[in-house]
């Protein structure tokens, strides 16, 4: 899911219920995405695909995922949707 666009309340309901979350095809800002990850959110879908390109004044969706320790990242390396550099 998009952070952005879902209410933390949301995410924490969704993982109460066993739903594993992932953020995904999101233009979220670093904070809004660590705040999904805070509250249950542990997995992104399609690393860099649909996000917002990571800068030195604003990681994105990509900073969080590379920062955090505990969550995974799926990644479509085809060498069309991700360089292999970056993968």
């Amino acid at each position: 899911l998009a952070p952005e666009t879902v209410p933390l309340q949301d995410i924490e309901r969704l993982v109460s219920l066993g739903v594993k979350v992932c953020v995904g095809h999101s233009n979220a800002d670093y904070q809004t995405t660590m705040n999904a990850l805070h509250v249950g959110a542990d997995g992104f879908t399609h690393l860099f695909n649909a996000m917002s390109a990571f800068t030195s004044r604003e990681p994105g969706v990509v900073g969080a995922a590379l920062w955090d320790d505990n969550s995974w990242c799926g990644l479509i390396v085809d060498g069309h949707h991700v360089h292999s550099t970056s993968a």
